[in-house]
């Protein structure tokens, strides 16, 4: 994971986390009346109503399906890149900016 901080979700005017973010979205469905189960998906039907899903343990038919992906980094490849990724000195000029020094310490805040 290289990042966690979330800067653009409505409502966290501060920033929130990515785990932090999902706890609370979860704990909020399960308020009203969600079901949440945690499980590798081996095939899915949803060609009918109740949707199918099977899983490793279970076979489970349900009217709405929440998709969890996760996510991945889109990297640019500026030269830098690979520092910023392992705590070194950040990509010091991006888009005609003036270059800036960014420590270790300070992106050890960020991830």
């Amino acid at each position: 994971m290289t990042t966690t901080e979330v800067e653009n979700f409505p409502g966290f005017s501060e920033g929130i986390t990515g785990p932090n973010l999902m706890q609370q979205m979860r704990q909020q469905a399960l308020r009203w009346g969600a079901k949440s189960i945690v499980d590798d998906v081996v095939r899915v039907d949803f060609q009918q109503r109740p949707f199918t899903i099977v899983s490793e343990e279970e076979v489970i038919q349900t009217h709405a399906v929440i998709i969890c992906t996760g996510a991945t980094a889109k990297w640019l490849h500026l030269p830098g890149e690979e520092k910023l990724l392992k705590g070194e000195e950040v990509v010091e000029k991006i888009a005609g900016l003036k270059p800036k020094k960014v420590y270790t310490q300070a992106l050890q805040k960020a991830f």
